[in-house]
Protein backbone atom coordinates (compact mmCIF):
# COMPACT_ATOMS: atom_id res chain seq x y z
CA UNK A 1 0.00 0.00 0.00
CA UNK A 2 1.23 3.49 -0.86
CA UNK A 3 1.94 6.06 1.80
CA UNK A 4 0.36 9.52 1.47
CA UNK A 5 3.28 11.07 -0.45
CA UNK A 6 3.43 8.23 -2.95
CA UNK A 7 -0.33 8.46 -3.42
CA UNK A 8 -0.10 12.20 -4.12
CA UNK A 9 2.63 11.47 -6.70
CA UNK A 10 0.45 8.82 -8.37
CA UNK A 11 -2.39 11.36 -8.69
CA UNK A 12 -0.35 14.36 -9.87
CA UNK A 13 2.04 12.75 -12.39
CA UNK A 14 -0.60 11.88 -15.04
CA UNK A 15 -1.99 15.43 -14.89
CA UNK A 16 1.45 16.95 -15.47
CA UNK A 17 2.11 14.46 -18.28
CA UNK A 18 -1.19 15.36 -19.96
CA UNK A 19 -0.34 19.08 -19.87
CA UNK A 20 2.89 18.32 -21.70
CA UNK A 21 1.33 15.95 -24.24
CA UNK A 22 -1.37 18.49 -25.12
CA UNK A 23 1.24 21.19 -25.68
CA UNK A 24 0.11 23.37 -22.78
CA UNK A 25 3.55 23.30 -21.15
CA UNK A 26 7.01 22.89 -22.68
CA UNK A 27 9.42 20.05 -21.95
CA UNK A 28 11.46 22.32 -19.66
CA UNK A 29 8.35 23.25 -17.66
CA UNK A 30 7.31 19.59 -17.48
CA UNK A 31 10.77 18.52 -16.26
CA UNK A 32 10.90 21.31 -13.66
CA UNK A 33 7.40 20.46 -12.39
CA UNK A 34 8.28 16.76 -12.03
CA UNK A 35 11.51 17.50 -10.15
CA UNK A 36 9.84 20.11 -7.95
CA UNK A 37 6.98 17.81 -7.03
CA UNK A 38 9.30 14.89 -6.23
CA UNK A 39 11.47 17.19 -4.09
CA UNK A 40 8.41 18.57 -2.27
CA UNK A 41 7.17 15.07 -1.53
CA UNK A 42 10.60 13.84 -0.46
CA UNK A 43 10.71 11.29 -3.28
CA UNK A 44 13.72 12.75 -5.10
CA UNK A 45 16.41 10.08 -5.36
CA UNK A 46 19.21 12.10 -6.97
Amino acid sequence: MFDEKEREWQLAKPIIDRLFKEGIISFDEWYFMILSLRKKLGLLTI
